[in-house]
């Protein structure tokens, strides 16, 4: 899909948050900025401060809350692959996987209704489909969209009820908080992030990754805890994946033949500090952030 993008607009220069159904704790979802609009691969080309960039996003998010309302830690007590449908003869490849992200969206946001919940989740997955066929195209004759629906909940059993439930707009809310407390905590360092809903882009050398109180996989582990543990009252932490960095900018846009060693693979740690809570409540205070949130998302 070509996509152009007008860098002397200042309107895509700047993010907006939108609420859904006049309710302000539903969506909330950062919007509007050009960085949003482009492929990850293309992210990894971005320059701040004329810096490379590293990109971090969390793995399975929504799904890892919907097991956290359950009372289940996934990736302790789960911890398989939430997007591997190999099982059920399908081909598991990035275009798959995205394809099941959709699942996911429209099986959680379809509300209960007159009409059959399926049939809803069904247009909605083929809507996405016929709005990018150049992407989609490879499904015709090959995808049954009912059949991958019901084989992705059967995937997910524990949390099989809430699909259909309309909960996927509450938990983009969710989502948002946890995307406002990095971005605040961030701005007040005055470092730039970028926003892609679940993902967050930095210039690389202002990560500074691991178990620091300043660092980006450090603040998005202990933001995402802090509302599990305030919401759900559950111990969870979140696996993150990594893209770009100094190790890309070397090897894929200055070549492998510049003399240059390439950098270790950054690996984020897993960070399991049973005193992340007050430690992050330090932070807040630190970078006088601690009384900026007013409204819980309340789980049913």
């Amino acid at each position: 899909r070509k996509i152009t993008i007008n860098f002397a607009d200042e309107n895509h220069k700047f993010v907006r948050r939108i609420f859904n159904n006049g309710s302000w704790k539903e969506g909330g979802r950062y919007y509007g900025g050009w960085w949003q609009k482009i492929s990850s691969e293309w992210r990894q080309q971005i320059r701040i401060n004329g810096k490379p960039v590293i990109e971090f996003d969390y793995s399975g998010m929504h799904i890892v809350l919907l097991y956290a309302m359950q009372g289940i830690d996934y990736w302790t007590e789960i911890d398989k692959d939430p997007y591997d449908l190999s099982a059920y003869g399908y081909v598991m490849d990035e275009q798959m996987r995205n394809l099941l992200k959709v699942v996911l969206l429209a099986s959680i946001n379809a509300d209960k209704g007159k009409k059959k919940d399926l049939s809803i989740a069904k247009k909605a997955v083929q809507f996405e489909i016929n709005s990018n066929y150049e992407y989609y195209s490879w499904t015709k004759n090959y995808i049954d969209i009912e059949k991958l629906i019901n084989h992705f909940a059967d995937y997910h059993q524990p949390i099989a009820k809430h699909f259909y439930s309309g909960k996927g707009i509450k938990l983009q809310y969710l989502d948002s908080m946890i995307a406002e407390k990095i971005i605040k905590q961030f701005t007040e360092m005055n470092i730039p992030v970028l926003c892609v809903h679940d993902s967050f882009v930095i210039q690389w050398d202002k990560a500074n990754i691991g178990d620091r109180e300043d660092s980006l996989d450090w603040i998005m582990q202990t933001s995402f805890a802090y509302f599990a543990k305030k919401l759900f009252k559950i111990s969870i932490f979140p696996r993150l994946k990594e893209q770009g960095g100094i190790e890309y900018f070397w090897s894929n846009l200055l070549g492998k033949d510049m003399g240059k060693k390439l950098p270790k693979r950054i690996s984020i740690p897993s960070i399991k500090d049973r005193k992340y809570l007050s430690r992050s409540k330090r932070f807040d205070k630190k970078i006088k952030d601690k009384n900026y949130i007013k409204n819980w998302y309340q789980p049913e």
